[in-house]
């Protein structure tokens, strides 16, 4: 035994003992993220290490999480976030483990869906807006702070739960922001809606030349006052009343209209009933269609000759059968004061105007009834160029009694030169010889001689009188003047002489002394069929 220790220590062989088989002795599992979100996943891997801290090849890896509930592993180590925690991840390799934590976090907002996306209120009414934040599968997240804001708190406002106010009309965006993703809806804010319309004074009885100024009130559907709003009038007869854009109404002439008001296209209305202004009437109504522009120069005109003649005439009763006066007027059954002017704007060849005196009175044939035709291709123009309310006044100048056949009735003409035709009225003599140099004393005035019938006999000469409006030809500022208020004196109208205008005539270097460039009036004056007296009675004369 001896000898045998010694070999065994001294012999030369290399017995060094075999390194033990590494053995799977420590599994580490690593993720590629340690916290996920809800509903997303992440990686996670094993590494085995032997007894002396080597690496060391691993099979079959078993995975698995401590909590279901918070997170799942599958069999290739992707971990999906169940909900919100912490769960282990664990791999199992035969009879050894490692683990690790996994945190799971709220998903994030993706999304925010506002609704409704665009409601319409009205002034003064609120809607509940509702925002819904999802997630990146369109889910529904709850518990998520929201924020909101309205881009014009002028118009609406939002409060901290969104809740909207309707301010003011027009449209506005409100968003809901959460975790810097945002939602809109586009609130639209219309007016409280008008329901009714009132006009005060409901009913108006108005002599003709005064004033009323009306009211509109508009009131929703609980009769509180809307304010704010436009409102539109409207006369259903400007020949009898006539209404501004602000509601006031001017009676023009006798009769009955309707003054109508519209707010949103609800509406309401006023009764209107003129009577004729003391003194002497002129009443225009209208057979066709005629501009705002149109009637307003002709109202005026009515209104300026009224001012001249002041003498109320008796009132004549009228029954006419339609056609009577010209073709196209009616037929009437009244009584009339004091003079009746039927205007008609139509086509008319050759003439700018055309009046016709279609009925005068038996005592003193003075008109009664009357026609006067503008010609419409005229209208526009002779506005734009400046004569057109000259024209007007003119053409109803004819119509009170400025005609050679009512001052013949009345002897008051001088036709004995052709010539020479002459006004014989002794106070417009009297007013010639105020305004015209050169003339003997007693003159009778001048009367047109150069031009076709209805325009000789029947105007001023214009040689003598140019500028005076009732010549042939008409400047912009044309004037009424005390000779034409004289000859409608001498025809037996009571008058203000007051109301004619300084005219100098042309020896006066123009009209008022102002040199203006005048139209002819291309016109035709014809009538009357006969008379009517202060008993109806017709008194036809011979054509």
């Amino acid at each position: 035994m001896g000898c045998l220790g010694v070999l065994v220590s001294c012999g030369g062989g290399s017995d060094t003992p075999a390194a033990p088989t590494p053995v799977l002795t420590t599994v580490n599992v690593t993720l590629a993220s340690s916290t996920i979100a809800a509903g997303s996943s992440t990686s996670a891997t094993a590494a085995g290490l032997d007894q002396n801290g080597a690496a060391i090849s691993i099979g079959m890896v078993a995975w698995s999480t401590g909590t279901p509930t918070v997170a799942t592993v599958n069999a290739s180590g992707l971990i999906s976030g169940v909900a919100v925690g912490q769960s282990t991840v664990i791999a199992t390799v035969g009879s050894k483990q490692g683990q690790t934590t996994v945190t799971v976090t709220p998903p994030p907002v993706a999304s925010v869906n506002v609704t409704p996306a665009s409601p319409t209120l009205v002034v003064g009414t609120t809607q509940q807006l509702t925002a819904a934040t999802l997630d990146g599968s369109g889910a529904a997240l709850t518990g998520r702070v929201v924020t909101w804001t309205s881009s014009d708190t002028a118009k609406v406002t939002v409060s901290i739960t969104g809740l909207v106010t309707a301010v003011a009309a027009g449209s506005t965006t409100i968003t809901a922001t959460s975790e810097g993703k945002a939602g809109t809806s586009l609130v639209t804010v219309i007016p409280i809606p008008v329901a009714t319309v009132s006009v005060t004074p409901a009913a108006v009885t108005l002599t003709a030349g005064l004033t009323q100024q009306l009211t509109a009130t508009a009131l929703d559907a609980n009769g509180n006052v809307v304010t704010g709003r436009t409102v539109s009038w409207q006369s259903s007869n400007p020949s009898v009343v006539t209404v501004s854009s602000s509601g006031l109404g001017t009676a023009v002439a006798s009769g009955s209209a309707t003054i109508t008001a519209t707010v949103d296209s609800k509406q309401g209305s006023a009764s209107v009933t003129v009577s004729a202004a003391p003194g002497y009437n002129i009443e225009v109504r209208y057979l066709s269609d005629a501009s705002p522009r149109l009637r307003s120069s002709i109202n005026a005109a009515a209104a300026r000759w009224q001012s001249v003649i002041t003498g109320d005439l008796p009132n004549i009763p009228v029954s006419l059968g339609q056609g009577q006066c010209l073709a196209g007027a009616p037929a009437i059954n009244e009584l009339i004061d004091d003079l009746l002017i039927y205007v008609d704007v139509v086509p008319l060849s050759g003439f700018s105007g055309f009046t016709t005196v279609c009925w005068v009175r038996s005592n003193g044939s003075l008109p009664v009834v009357a026609h006067i035709q503008i010609n419409s291709a005229d209208v526009d123009r002779m506005f734009v160029e400046g004569w057109g309310d000259n024209l007007v006044l003119h053409e109803l100048g004819h119509a009170v009694g400025f005609l050679d056949f009512i001052w013949t009735r009345q002897q008051l003409t001088d036709f004995t030169d052709p010539a020479n035709p002459l006004f014989t009225g002794p106070l417009a003599k009297s007013a010639f010889q105020a305004l015209i140099d050169g003339y003997p004393p007693g003159s009778a005035v001048p009367l047109e001689n150069v031009g076709p019938p209805g325009t000789t006999r029947t105007h001023w000469r214009r040689s003598i009188f140019d500028g005076e409006v009732m010549t042939h030809f008409v400047y912009p500022n044309s004037v009424l003047s005390i000779l034409t208020v004289s000859a409608l004196q001498d025809l037996g109208f009571q008058v203000n002489r007051s109301a004619a205008r300084p005219f100098r005539g042309r020896s006066g270097a123009g009209v008022d002394g102002v040199a203006a460039v005048g139209v002819e009036v291309s016109e035709h004056v014809a009538g009357p069929f006969g008379s009517i007296d202060t008993r109806g009675v017709i008194v036809r004369y011979r054509q």
